[in-house]
C-alpha cells in the first residue's frame, strides 16, 4: 500500500451506533450536543454515522472527529451534513489496514431555527484541478441566509487512489461554499445550505501556518466570545505550491470553540495555511 501522501497527486494553491450527550450554557443560547459513533472494518469500507437532537430541540450545526489518523491510515470523509430538522450525519471512507473510529456531533437548541434545505450538485474538477462553488440560499432576499451547511461527494477512494476530496467548507454570505480537489476522473459533489431568517451574533476564524515537512497533524481553533457559543463552523485551507493537501478528520465544537484538525501530506515544500471559522449564537 503506497503512503497518503504518495497517492493523493492533486494541485492545492492558496485555499451500533452509541449517542452520548451534554449540554452547556454561558449566557448565549442553551446548547445540547449529542453523538453518535460507527467503524470502519477494512480497506476501501464505509461507515456512517448519525446524531440526533432530543425532543423539542432543532439543529444549529453539527461537525465530526475521527481516528487514528496518520500517514498511512486515515478516514476521507465524503459527507458531512444535516438531515431533516433534528439531525446531522456523517461518512467517511477507510484509507488504510486499520479500523477508523467516527464520532458525529449535532449541536440542537429549543431556538434553533426551522430551515430549508437548498442543494446544487456541481461536476467535480478535472484531474489535479479544483473546484470551488456555493449552494446558494433565496437569490435576492438578502435576509434568507445559511445557518448550516455540507457536503457530499460519491466514495472517494478508488484501489490506492483518493478521487475526490473536500478541502473547504464554510458560510458564504447567503450559501454555503465548498472546494473539492480531483485527482483522476471527475465526478460530481453536492454543496447543501440549511436556510432560515437570522444571522449570526459573532464571527470568528483562527489560521495556523503549515509546514509540510514537520506539520503532520494540523490544528486551527476559533473562538466566540461574549456570551455566545458555537452553533456551526468550518474550514479551509490553502498552500502555496503543487502537490499538497490537508486532509480534514476533526471538525466540531470544543467548549466555546470550534477545532479543526487535519492530515497534512504531499509536497513538503510547500507552505500554506489552515483555517478554522466558527459561527455563533
Amino acid at each position: 500500500q503506497r503512503s497518503v501522501s504518495s497517492t493523493l497527486r492533486c494541485a492545492v494553491s492558496a485555499p451500533a451506533l452509541g449517542a452520548h450527550h451534554h449540554k452547556h450554557h454561558h449566557g448565549g443560547i442553551k446548547i445540547k450536543t449529542r453523538s453518535a459513533t460507527a467503524r470502519t472494518t477494512a480497506y476501501g469500507t464505509s461507515a456512517t454515522a448519525t446524531a440526533s437532537c432530543p425532543r423539542h430541540t432543532k439543529a444549529t450545526g453539527g461537525g465530526f472527529t475521527e481516528g487514528p489518523s496518520s500517514n498511512s491510515n486515515i478516514g476521507i470523509v465524503y459527507e458531512n451534513r444535516k438531515v431533516g430538522q433534528t439531525h446531522w450525519r456523517v461518512s467517511e471512507q477507510q484509507y488504510g489496514f486499520d479500523q477508523v473510529k467516527l464520532t458525529t456531533f449535532v449541536y440542537c437548541s429549543t431556538k434553533a431555527r426551522k430551515t430549508h434545505q437548498k442543494s446544487q450538485t456541481f461536476p467535480g474538477p478535472q484531474p489535479n484541478h479544483l473546484s470551488l462553488q456555493k449552494a446558494n440560499c433565496t437569490p435576492g432576499l438578502s435576509h434568507i441566509v445559511a445557518q448550516s451547511g455540507g457536503w457530499k461527494t460519491p466514495t472517494p477512494i478508488s484501489g490506492l487512489s483518493i478521487e475526490d476530496l473536500a478541502i473547504d467548507s464554510a458560510f458564504a454570505a447567503n450559501g454555503w461554499e465548498g472546494r473539492i480537489a480531483g485527482e483522476d476522473a471527475p465526478t460530481q459533489f453536492t454543496l447543501y445550505a440549511d436556510c432560515a431568517k437570522g444571522i449570526f451574533a459573532q464571527v470568528g476564524s483562527k489560521t495556523t501556518i503549515v509546514h509540510p515537512a514537520t506539520d503532520l497533524l494540523v490544528h486551527a481553533t476559533a473562538a466566540c466570545t461574549h456570551h455566545t457559543h458555537p452553533a456551526i463552523g468550518g474550514f479551509s485551507e490553502g498552500t502555496d505550491g503543487d502537490h499538497a493537501a490537508i486532509i480534514p478528520y476533526e471538525d466540531r465544537a470544543v467548549g466555546k470553540s470550534w477545532r479543526t484538525s487535519g492530515l497534512s501530506i504531499g509536497n513538503p515544500m510547500a507552505v500554506g495555511v489552515w483555517t478554522s471559522e466558527v459561527f455563533c449564537r
